[in-house]
């Protein structure tokens, strides 16, 4: 695997469409279905990329609740940030201004559920940081919480573009015969299945050509799941189907653009703690510090201290981000924490 940020990449912003399909055994007609635009924007290392959903099946995308999902490589991580078109300069009831919010965490690259960011990543970030365990190694389950999971295993294949070899080409990824459930449990497939088989495929279908370097235009990946009742382990059939369009590279900067981030931010940085506490603080112009900056630092052990402070009994969900709790936060406790930011920010000046 090559190192994130290598050099010879010019940089660039690309334009598309993406379409991700879901598929329920045997695959006639797909279940579920999001379209929208995709961005991607890539300079000395530094990836970006936006997806604006503009179809869902089943459910309705509903006039005026628009969004933009964005999601960027920061110091040491990455961070996310969903916007409401439509839904600016929101107050609290209490007359407080409800501040868009970015959060901050250790992974690499967007979450792999979220395929409209995904497999834009997958396909045009140069060199991309495959959370790979060994040569032969990878964890066939990328969502975050299962980092690390001693069944989170299966073997891989990866070939890239020439002559650069800096784009996927390929990906071919097993699963060792294992699962998750939705508890996060894990358990272990019947036979034929429990010695692993096909989990994940990633295809580059066309490509085009800027000054030598060769680019993808049509992309596909491919989740696959077993057949029930299958006969051997090559008894799948994709479950997720996506497939990215690339309709205009720009290497000059001038004919593209990536719609703006809101100026200021409140952040949620996970980057240095613990038991879902995070440090939280104003970002300005979408500029991040690494976590070896002294005030970064403070600011996670003064959210560790808040959040013991505020624990509350779990309910055997302790692990999960409940969104309606983290807005409350950014709305009430926001305040202090920010008040204790710039406490901190006076007394090192």
């Amino acid at each position: 695997m090559a190192a994130s940020g290598q050099t010879g990449i010019p940089p660039f912003i690309a334009e598309g469409t993406i379409s991700t399909k879901a598929f329920r055994y045997p695959v006639n007609n797909y279940i579920g279905r999001v379209d929208g635009k995709v961005m991607f924007s890539y300079s000395n290392g530094v990836w970006h990329v936006q997806f604006t959903p503009q179809y869902s099946y089943p459910i309705a995308l509903k006039k005026g609740d628009e969004s933009v999902e964005d999601w960027k490589s920061i110091p040491n991580g990455t961070r996310q940030i969903v916007t409401f078109i439509n839904h600016t300069n929101l107050v609290a009831s209490n007359g407080v201004p409800i501040r868009p919010f970015a959060e901050a965490t250790t992974s690499m690259f967007p979450t792999a559920s979220k395929k409209g960011l995904f497999v834009p990543w997958l396909s045009l970030c140069p060199y991309p940081d495959l959370p790979t365990i060994d040569s032969n190694t990878i964890p066939f389950n990328f969502q975050p919480k299962f980092a690390g999971h001693p069944k989170n295993k299966g073997t891989y294949s990866a070939r890239y573009l020439n002559p650069q070899n800096a784009f996927l080409a390929e990906l071919e990824i097993t699963n060792n015969g294992s699962a998750f459930d939705m508890s996060g449990s894990s358990f272990d497939y019947q036979d034929p299945y429990n010695k692993g088989f096909r989990e994940l495929s990633y295809r580059v279908l066309e490509t085009t050509n800027y000054q030598g370097l060769t680019l993808p235009v049509h992309t596909e990946l491919r989740g696959f799941g077993p057949i029930p009742n299958g006969k051997t382990s090559e008894d799948v059939y994709p479950g997720i189907i996506s497939e990215l369009y690339i309709q205009k590279y720009d290497f000059t900067g001038s004919n593209l653009t990536l719609l703006p981030v809101p100026h200021f931010l409140v952040a949620l940085d996970y980057r240095l703690t613990t038991n879902d506490a995070h440090a939280n603080y104003d970002i300005i112009n979408d500029q991040w510090a690494s976590i070896s900056n002294g005030r970064v630092k403070k600011l996670s052990v003064l959210a560790e201290k808040v959040a013991q402070r505020y624990a509350t009994k779990q309910d055997g969900n302790s692990g999960k981000r409940n969104v309606v709790m983290t807005a409350l936060f950014v709305v009430v406790l926001a305040p202090a924490v920010l008040f204790a930011y710039r406490s901190i920010n006076k007394k090192q000046k």
